[in-house]
């Protein structure tokens, strides 16, 4: 067996060395016992047997009761749907847990900590610059969902895409407890049949706008540094301002465009 094709079997499976060769030798032969496939896949027999007990448990292979113990392979597309179906199972039951931390006596504790320190900061430290566009939505997304009066959103035509797709349905969530939406865009060609399908949303149709800024309950400010076709998503960068000020400057001139 070439030393790429395995690599390639490992990162596509995530296996370990000898998880990939055992699991090659087996679909190669069939069946065959833990001594045959240890002498096939060149894998030391000490460590062939957790190797065949590691493989049966994730789905791999499936153990053939009798004497000697048979191993037999169970076929690449049942292994993917039974990866999937275990990766499914592995992320609901991390986000149950992210869930009950989110509602625990910790993260309230956290929170009041948080909130005591953000209360004495000095001008300085109410300007934070966050990196890269995935960490700036997902803070946009907290911010939005948590909002309590209103949502600002000033953007290209091309920005407004990217932000209904990502921010959507937090977007969605503020306005079903009565946050008022605002957005700001070109209505470009490609725009017209989303915003005519935005409803409960104050839109204002600016052809000549080239600003990125976002502005949630007249406290909290973001403001994009670049155009967002101008820059690598890795590299966008927002300045957010924790400023009653800044952030209702910012409202007004909304107001005023």
């Amino acid at each position: 067996m070439k030393d790429e094709y395995i690599d390639e079997v490992r990162h596509a499976f995530n296996l370990n060395l000898y998880e990939a060769k055992i699991w090659i030798a087996l679909l190669t032969k069939g069946s065959g016992t833990a001594g045959q496939l240890s002498e096939l896949a060149g894998v030391p027999r000490s460590r062939t047997y957790d190797t065949l007990e590691s493989l049966e448990r994730r789905g791999f292979v499936r153990l053939r009761v009798g004497k000697p113990a048979m191993y037999e392979a169970i076929p690449p597309s049942e292994v993917v749907e039974n990866v999937k179906l275990k990766i499914e199972k592995d992320l609901e039951q991390r986000r149950k847990k992210i869930e009950r931390i989110k509602s625990s006596a910790t993260i309230k504790s956290l929170e009041n900590l948080y909130k005591s320190s953000i209360s004495s900061l000095k001008p300085a430290d109410v300007i934070s610059a966050i990196r890269g566009r995935d960490n700036i939505y997902s803070k946009l997304a907290s911010m939005i969902s948590n909002a309590k009066d209103s949502v600002y959103i000033v953007t290209t035509s091309t920005g407004l895409l990217k932000k209904l797709n990502a921010l959507g349905r937090h977007i969605e969530k503020a306005k079903k407890k009565g946050v008022s939406i605002y957005i700001a865009a070109p209505a470009t060609e490609d725009v017209k049949p989303i915003v005519s399908k935005m409803k409960g949303i104050k839109f204002k149709n600016l052809s000549d706008l080239n600003s990125r800024f976002v502005v949630v309950d007249g406290e909290h400010a973001f403001m994009m540094l670049a155009h967002d076709e101008e820059i690598h998503p890795d590299h966008d960068i927002a300045l957010w301002m924790r400023s009653p000020m800044v952030a209702r400057t910012m409202q007004e001139m909304f107001h005023k465009l």
